[in-house]
C-alpha cells in the first residue's frame, strides 16, 4: 500500500531540456546525453505517483542523460493518477511496464545495455522486473536503481532478485522500517552474482527524498545528489 508521503513534496525549478515522443507506444519524456556524445546505454525512469509529466520527474531524466551520458525514457506508464490507488496497483500496471521492457530489448535494447531507475510506485516495478524476467533469451533488466520505494514485500520480493539492483533507502520511512532496511541490505548484498546488490540507508532523510526534496535547504539538496549519484554510479558499473 502507498502512503500518504506519497503524494507530498517541493516542486523543484527549472525547464526540462528533453522532448516527448511516443516510444513503444506510450507517450514518453525522453531526455538525452549531450550533444555530440554517444548513449552508454538506455535507463527507463519508472517515476513516482505524480507520474511522467512531472516537472521533478523529467529534471531527473535529464540529470540521468547528462551524468550518465545515457538516453532517458520516461514513459507513462499510469492508467490516471485518480483514482491512483485503484488504476495503479502493480496487478494492473506491471504488465504495461513488461511489455515496453519487452519491446525496449527487442528493438534498441537488443545492442545496448537497459537499466530502470524506480522512485516510490515506480520501485516496485524495478524490483519485479529484476526478478529474471527475459525475452528472447535476453533479461529484461541489465541493472535496476530505486529510492525510497513503496509496496515492497519483504522478505519474499527481495529474494526472488535474479538481476543487479541497488537501493537507496530513506532513514524514516512508513513504507520500509529500520529492520526492514536491514533485511534488504542482508539479502542483496549476499545474493550470488549477477544478481548481487547494494543498499544504503541515508542520514536524514524520509519518504520521497530523492525526487521531492527541498533544494533551497543545503543538507536535503546533498542528500538527494548522493542518492542521484548512486544511481548513475551503479548503471556506470553495469553497463
Amino acid at each position: 500500500m502507498a502512503c500518504a508521503d506519497c503524494f507530498r513534496g517541493n516542486i523543484h525549478e527549472g525547464q526540462p531540456k528533453g522532448e516527448v515522443g511516443n516510444v513503444h507506444g506510450l507517450d514518453t519524456y525522453i531526455s538525452r546525453p549531450p550533444k555530440g556524445t554517444q548513449s552508454r546505454g538506455i535507463v527507463v525512469i519508472i517515476p513516482d505517483a505524480f507520474g511522467w509529466k512531472f516537472g521533478n520527474n523529467r529534471l531527473l531524466a535529464d540529470n540521468y542523460a547528462e551524468k550518465g551520458d545515457f538516453t532517458v525514457y520516461l514513459p507513462d506508464f499510469m492508467n490516471d493518477i485518480i483514482p491512483f490507488f485503484y488504476y495503479c496497483n502493480p496487478g494492473k500496471t506491471f504488465p504495461v511496464v513488461k511489455g515496453f521492457f519487452e519491446q525496449l530489448r527487442k528493438d534498441e535494447g537488443a545492442t545496448q545495455p537497459i537499466g530502470a531507475a524506480g522512485f516510490c510506485w515506480g520501485g516496485k516495478h524495478v524490483v519485479l522486473l529484476s526478478h529474471g524476467h527475459e525475452i528472447d533469451g535476453k533479461p529484461l533488466l541489465d541493472a535496476g536503481f530505486t529510492a525510497h520505494p513503496s509496496m515492497l514485500s519483504i522478505p519474499s520480493d527481495i529474494q526472488k532478485i535474479q538481476r543487479p539492483v541497488s537501493f537507496a533507502l530513506a532513514a524514516k520511512d512508513d513504507q520500509i522500517s529500520p529492520a526492514k532496511a536491514d533485511k534488504v541490505k542482508a539479502i542483496v548484498e549476499a545474493l550470488p552474482s549477477p544478481a548481487t546488490g547494494e543498499a544504503y540507508v541515508i542520514p536524514g532523510t524520509g519518504h520521497g527524498f530523492a525526487v521531492r526534496a527541498d533544494l533551497t535547504k543545503d543538507d536535503v539538496a546533498a542528500q538527494a545528489a548522493r542518492a542521484e549519484d548512486q544511481g548513475v554510479d551503479w548503471f556506470n558499473k553495469h553497463f
